[in-house]
């Protein structure tokens, strides 16, 4: 079960398609998104307070990658934030797929928490879409850990970061739906704290996506904490 202060961590990206979860110091798994239910195959039930390694089993150019002390727990020990990597993984299917993974950190003392989003890379177009977006998050959320230059992809577009959005597009409903979104609240969530009905919500959160030339709900999540909005 996550802690409270990862809990509340993880609850900021909101409901989200993608494929992400986050695993304690030690490894376990503490939340599992249904976007990786369906890229991985196991259920969050299977999977909860597993060791992240013995579930994906990853490897990278043939070698073992994901292990008891691997690469992305090495990195946060030495305060820097881990750099995206291309993996085979082992889904319930037992044939390896490759994924790109990109990681975000939250330290709280001694302890910390990272958060894995994996993407399919079996195309190269949903590739590039992918580490994009994921580049977007790991600039847009704040972490408390001092972050490394890390190399960049050279065939990902870093042109318009989800900081760029510009916010003073939004009208005040749409930049109240934005602030329920980066508190985790689902449509109905959002529907009872702004007074409107659950499709005024969904109409809201469509129009502020649009208007930022946005594509999911965790981009939003990105621009907002990247730009201040509470």
């Amino acid at each position: 079960m996550a802690t409270p202060w990862s809990e509340r961590w993880v609850r900021r990206f909101g409901t989200t398609n993608e494929a992400l979860f986050v695993a304690d110091e030690k490894g376990r798994i503490e939340y599992w998104s249904e976007g990786a239910e369906r890229l991985v195959g196991y259920s969050e039930n299977e999977v909860l307070g597993k060791r992240c390694y013995s579930v994906l089993c990853g490897r990278r150019n043939g070698r073992p990658w994901c292990q008891p002390d691997c690469a992305i727990r090495r990195s946060v020990r030495r305060g820097a934030l881990p750099s995206h990597v291309q993996l085979e993984v082992r889904p319930r299917s037992g044939r390896r797929i490759p994924v790109s993974a990109a990681f975000l950190v939250r330290k709280d003392r001694q302890k910390y928490a990272v958060a894995h989003l994996l993407q399919d890379a079996s195309g190269e177009d949903r590739l590039r879409h992918a580490l994009d977006e994921v580049l977007h998050l790991l600039h847009g959320v704040e972490s408390e850990v001092s972050p490394a230059p890390s190399p960049e992809p050279p065939h990902v577009s870093l042109s318009s970061y989800t900081g760029e959005a510009d916010l003073s597009l939004l009208t005040r409903r749409e930049t109240e739906a934005l602030r329920c979104l980066t508190a985790g609240m689902s449509n109905d969530d959002i529907a009872n704290h702004l007074g409107v009905s659950p499709l005024t919500a969904r109409n809201h959160v469509q129009h502020t996506l649009k208007k930022l030339g946005l594509h999911s709900r965790t981009q939003a999540v990105a621009a907002a904490l990247a730009q201040g909005l509470r």
